[in-house]
């Protein structure tokens, strides 16, 4: 799923009964998305480049954090160039997103007098997320660029935020994505305790903390679900006849193929073998 400025990883975490797909539209420098998430996932999202993007909370069907923070429809998220999102959904949710090059928010500030030296990762409320939702909203209409710039920036300035992240927030986001980064560029999908806490330079208890803090969930069931959904993925690519279901498992950290086959039943609703067998 492409998004705009965004990269990242969001695993699917069980089966869902709703699609997912998502539309962008351009409006000169700025793009618009909306997002429908039919299924659970969490997972952790960098924005590129030198970029802002605000991430609207549309609607949700049962329940997610985002940042550590539990979320209700109608809450903004702005995240500067490098920030991170993490986030868990535990049963699909709508999400809108607009994001502009910062070289384009900070001119248009300077031409409305209202001067922005920085963009901090923060938490939008009030008349400032009732205007970025009505932007959206009217961006569905293909609105002129440069209206929806200024509405950014009067967003940006209207001084009704409150700070997205506490210390101890911060520094458990700051965990759990130094261990995320050093999976990424690893070939380690289920790597043992001592290991996630040398890469954290932290305790057991400190990651234990970390994980619940932003994901809700311990890191061993959220590396589980990390792993299972790149089989999943590795499977719908791969050829019957061609690959074996326990080659997979046992690239990916799982020992126990009757253990990883209902493990992944748990999580998907079918069996390995099944989805294997979709390529037939």
């Amino acid at each position: 799923m492409a998004l705009p400025r965004v990269h990242g990883s969001l695993v699917r975490t069980a089966a869902g009964d709703g699609p997912s797909r998502v539309a962008v539209t351009a409006h000169g420098p700025i793009q618009t998305a909306t997002l429908e998430l039919g299924y659970p996932m969490m997972g952790e999202v960098d924005i590129a480049d030198d970029s802002v993007v605000f991430a609207l909370v549309l609607g949700i069907r049962n329940s997610a954090r985002w940042d550590g923070i539990d979320l209700r429809p109608g809450q903004v998220f702005v995240y500067p160039s490098h920030g991170l999102h993490q986030a868990t959904d535990s049963a699909g949710m709508t999400v809108g997103m607009i994001t502009a090059p910062m070289t384009a928010v900070q001119a248009t500030a300077d031409q409305l007098g209202r001067p922005l030296d920085r963009v901090e990762q923060r938490v939008l409320d009030g008349r400032a997320a009732k205007l970025l939702l009505a932007v959206h909203r009217q961006a569905d209409r293909r609105a002129d660029g440069d209206n929806i710039m200024r509405s950014l920036v009067a967003s940006l300035t209207a001084g009704t935020a409150r700070p997205g992240r506490s210390r101890r927030a911060s520094a458990s986001r700051a965990i759990t994505s130094s261990v995320l980064g050093y999976l990424a560029d690893s070939d380690e999908w289920l790597p043992s305790m001592v290991t996630v806490c040398r890469i954290a330079s932290v305790s057991e208890r400190r990651v234990e903390t970390a994980f619940h803090d932003v994901y809700g969930i311990a890191p061993t069931v959220f590396l589980r679900h990390r792993a299972l959904s790149e089989a999943r993925l590795r499977l719908l690519s791969a050829m019957p006849g061609e690959t074996r279901v326990g080659t997979i498992a046992h690239d990916l950290g799982f020992h126990h193929l009757g253990r990883f086959a209902q493990q992944y039943r748990d999580a998907f609703g079918t069996l390995p073998s099944d989805t294997l067998g979709t390529r037939a």
